[in-house]
């Protein structure tokens, strides 16, 4: 087969089910970043730019201070000369 009758062969397995599909689950991933930034910007005019700032560092802070808690194995992630 030559590569336009490829080409074509593909395209033709595409329907309208597939576009629509894809359309809706691109407007279902869209809401996990519009819903955040919703909420963020109605908190930031609930408490001022500074003080949601300040809210945004010391989440992080939070979030740093948590993870050098954390225990983590040394190995984790390396190879292994083990064969099982």
């Amino acid at each position: 087969m030559d590569s336009d009758s490829q080409h074509s062969h593909y395209t033709c397995c595409i329907t309208v089910r597939d576009n629509s599909h894809y359309a809706v689950c691109t407007g279902i991933s869209y809401l996990g970043l519009m819903l955040p930034g919703m909420l963020s910007g109605f908190i930031k005019d609930a408490v001022g730019y500074r003080m949601f700032f300040i809210i945004v560092m010391a989440s992080c802070a939070i979030t740093f201070l948590v993870t050098a808690f954390l225990k983590i194995d040394p190995y984790f992630g390396k190879n292994s000369d083990k064969t099982e």
